[in-house]
């Protein structure tokens, strides 16, 4: 168990107070160790790089003055007891990539896991980091294309009708241009911190649909099971992307916008008599 070292984490953060408390929980550190970012005592937080930290968690070493950021202290923390762990993780491919994966969830977790932030405090909101939280805007809506595009696929089949899948990824990046001006019309300073938010809201409905296009082929249901679970989710994404809205502080606009965007889509469609 590691003790004398304090590990500064978002507690606005959903994510870092569940691995904090995983941690704790499984003694890799004692109870002492975890320590709110936004109220850590300047008797150690002038040896650490606090701008730094608010991007990768800082693990600092109470006896030594040292501190390791990052995936560097998930490592040190993760790898006890067991140093072939550690030896593992340190060889430069796999530390490597474990940096980019890191630094991806780190720097967009403000939109992967929102929460309202306590005023009068020190802010740990991370940097904008353009490559990072682009990268996550189009992965969501490639990951989001391709589901969407085994549930059109279905919706084809059924009806007899062609596929073509590239309709599909033109509506999921055409929503990031949609959003993009109906956001920038209302607030310019939180356009890629809504991108965001709306992305997650994405790839979290087609998470959702996923599973139901599982039992859709495992137990052979008819197209109409499929139809109301697209339904289902559309509305779990809208009260979550209102939500998101309400948190980040933009109006609602911003959703009917989202809402609208789906009608026009739909209506170009159905008028064009083309598949999905």
């Amino acid at each position: 168990m590691i003790k004398h070292k304090k590990l500064l984490i978002d507690q606005d953060c959903p994510m870092c107070q569940a691995y904090g408390s995983a941690f704790t929980k499984y003694r890799l550190i004692d109870s002492a160790t975890v320590t709110p970012y936004q109220t850590a005592h300047p008797n150690f937080t002038a040896a650490i790089d606090m701008d730094r930290a608010k991007n990768e968690i800082a693990l600092y070493c109470t006896k030594t003055n040292k501190t390791k950021y990052g995936i560097d202290a998930m490592i040190e923390i993760v790898s006890q007891p067991k140093g072939i762990f550690r030896k593992i993780l340190s060889i430069k491919p796999v530390h490597s990539g474990l940096i980019v994966l890191y630094r991806f969830v780190s720097f967009n977790r403000k939109v992967i896991a929102p929460a309202a932030t306590i005023p009068n405090l020190r802010s740990c909101t991370p940097s904008v980091n353009l490559l990072y939280n682009w990268s996550f805007i189009l992965f969501c809506a490639l990951i989001t294309g391709y589901i969407l595009n085994h549930f059109a696929l279905q919706i084809n089949r059924t009806f007899a009708m062609n596929h073509d899948p590239w309709p599909i990824y033109l509506i999921c990046f055409g929503q990031i241009i949609w959003q993009s001006v109906a956001v920038l019309m209302v607030n310019r300073k939180k356009y890629l911190a809504y991108l965001g938010n709306m992305s997650t809201v994405s790839l979290s409905g087609g998470l959702l649909l996923a599973p139901a296009l599982i039992i859709f082929h495992i137990l052979n249901l008819p197209i109409a099971y499929l139809l109301i679970a697209f339904t289902m989710v559309i509305g779990l994404m809208l009260i979550e992307h209102i939500r998101r809205c309400r948190l980040i502080g933009l109006p609602f606009f911003v959703s009917i916008s989202w809402i609208l965007y789906r009608v026009a889509v739909l209506t170009v469609l159905i008028y064009l008599n083309l598949p999905l």
